[in-house]
């Protein structure tokens, strides 16, 4: 039984990957373009928690207002680093400490652009690429990285 067990687990990582990091949508931006405000909901009502596995898959789950935090929408997209972002890895002995990272998102065939300004466990999403790259800036100005699983809701994503 022991053995059948650790299968179905290796299985399921396999399938599914391991969550590497997750992130927060910052709350002044908008929208993935794939996402939706549930009806009665207003964009200050919900947080978007992004989950990035192993490999290239990503889950983008929209939660309602505290103290439920009750699941409205999740998406399992695909999320690889920007041409911008690997051009400039590359550029510099493939070393990924600048900002501003920029990731494709894909969901259903529609394509979106995820911005890392800062280090910190916030994100914004983006109309555009900017070309101008620098170093990270220490932190995510106003964002207290302590309430980021209060404000994500459970880490296990699947919940």
């Amino acid at each position: 039984m022991k053995i059948k067990s650790i299968a179905v687990i290796l299985l399921c990582l396999s399938l599914a990957g391991c969550v590497e990091s997750n992130f927060l949508l910052a709350e002044d931006s908008r929208l993935p373009k794939w996402m939706q405000l549930p009806a009665g909901y207003k964009r200050a009502d919900v947080t978007v928690s992004l989950f990035l596995y192993s490999g290239s898959s990503s889950r983008l789950i929209m939660r309602g207002p505290a103290p439920k935090r009750k699941l409205l929408l999740s998406t399992l997209a695909t999320v690889n680093r920007h041409e911008v972002t690997l051009q400039e890895a590359k550029r510099r002995g493939d070393r990924y400490d600048f900002s501003p990272a920029y990731y494709s998102a894909t969901f259903k065939g529609v394509n979106d652009i995820i911005k890392f300004p800062c280090r910190g466990p916030v994100f914004w999403m983006a109309d555009t690429v900017d070309v101008k790259i620098s170093t990270f800036s220490p932190n995510c100005p106003n964002v207290d990285a302590s309430r980021i699983y209060d404000l994500i809701g459970s880490p296990n994503p699947w919940w």
